[in-house]
């Protein structure tokens, strides 16, 4: 691969992904180069639930630690996630109705290539330009904090900062399931 050429696993980091949970493993197995996934039979969890445990891991290869590394700030990721250990081995656990559920939703989002995070806070505060007054914003749920800056000038910043809720919330996973 010559120097100039994107690796899939950088298409796919700037690309992201939305779909099926099956769809999603499917595609990060295959963006992955010398990393990978593994992905165990289901299982009971600690409380007795079906749950479904993988395994990401780096292979050392700087394109794979990047796609992998915005998996670490991915809401559906982050919610189920287990542990990490030393050389780039994630782990994690997804209850039985996420794996099969054909829901599509977006599980990486494209990256913008600026701050794209999500938090769990209770009140935004924004002050002025003096430093002096400022307005506070409530939030029970998990914000996204993004970054835009469509037309990059060094000279000139023109980027917005947006603060929104985030937009795929996650479902409550005792709520009743639906009827098929």
């Amino acid at each position: 691969m010559a120097d100039y050429e994107k690796s899939r696993t950088d298409i796919a980091a700037e690309e992201g992904f939305t779909g099926t949970f099956q769809g999603f493993i499917e595609w990060l197995g295959e963006s992955l180069i010398y990393g990978g996934l593994r992905v165990h039979d289901p299982a009971p969890d600690q409380w007795g639930r079906l749950s479904t445990t993988i395994e990401t891991f780096t292979g050392g290869f700087s394109s794979d630690e990047h796609l992998l590394g915005r998996l670490r700030f991915s809401l559906w990721l982050t919610t189920n996630w287990v542990r990490s250990e030393r050389g780039g081995l994630d782990v994690y656990e997804f209850p039985d109705w996420l794996v099969n559920d054909p829901e599509e939703r977006e599980w990486l989002e494209p990256d913008r290539g600026l701050v794209n995070d999500f938090y769990r806070v209770r009140t935004v505060r924004v002050y002025d330009r003096h430093d002096r007054d400022y307005v506070e914003l409530a939030y029970d749920k998990p914000i996204e904090v993004v970054l835009l800056e469509p037309n990059f000038d060094v000279m000139e910043p023109n980027a917005t900062l947006i603060i929104r809720p985030h937009r795929n919330p996650l479902p409550d996973p005792f709520a009743p399931k639906k009827q098929s």
